[in-house]
């Protein structure tokens, strides 16, 4: 009987603690004027169990604000991204549509090159042959045309050489540096290239109109640089 009465006797203590929610000297004071030591236990033990109670829903409070804060911040970028931001520009500018057609161009050539045998040449081929003349170019020079690095223009002659379109000979003016030539095999690729270029452009005037063509085609020249 005494037990239940003392625990009935702390838990009406508890009740009467100072509510702050912060373990204070009030707290302590409390449980060390409990009457017994059984009381003291039963004190602290509330006072802890109280305490921590108060500190998870202070918790749950400052999480659950933190959530409702970063879903408000995620549809403000959200709404910014739709309503701020418009990149139709991105599709629709002129360097875009170049690189667009240059690409749908180059393909058909590829593909007609392949189907007069050629099956092994690439767009990177190609881009590399249009900075070599006829009468040979130093390798430097095809580099600065093309504006790649010499160690790159090297990889894709080397590549060229295993075709067979090209070779390497000893500039005579230089010892030192190479000069880049078409092989016999080179000029007969060259030739169905020019013919793989000539179908292509007679598709795409079909397409888009003669005179468009002629059009794009003076316009560019007058745009672009000269060539060196």
């Amino acid at each position: 009987m005494r037990a239940t009465g003392t625990s009935r006797a702390g838990e009406s203590a508890i009740k009467n603690l100072p509510q702050s929610g912060v373990f204070t000297a009030e707290w302590v004071g409390a449980i060390t004027r409990a009457p017994s030591r059984i009381l003291r236990a039963q004190y602290l033990t509330g006072v802890l169990g109280a305490w921590q109670c108060r500190i998870l829903r202070h918790s749950n409070f400052a999480i659950a604000a933190m959530t409702r804060e970063a879903a408000s911040s995620n549809k403000v970028v959200k709404t910014q991204k739709s309503d701020d931001i418009d990149d139709r520009w991105r599709h629709g500018n002129i360097g875009r549509l170049l690189s667009n057609a240059l690409r749908h161009f180059e393909a058909r050539v590829i593909e007609l090159l392949a189907q007069a045998g050629h099956t092994e040449s690439t767009a990177m081929h190609i881009n590399a042959t249009r900075h070599l003349d006829i009468e040979g170019t130093r390798l430097t020079d095809m580099a600065q045309r093309a504006a790649v690095t010499k160690q790159s223009m090297s990889e894709l002659v080397a590549q060229l050489e295993t075709l067979g379109i090209v070779a390497r000979k000893l500039d005579p003016l230089d010892g030192r540096a190479r000069i880049v030539y078409f092989t016999p095999q080179g000029l007969v690729w060259l030739k169905d290239f020019r013919d793989a270029v000539r179908q292509a452009e007679k598709e795409m005037a079909r397409n888009i109109g003669a005179d468009s063509l002629r059009s794009v085609k003076a316009a560019l020249r007058w745009y672009g640089p000269p060539e060196k």
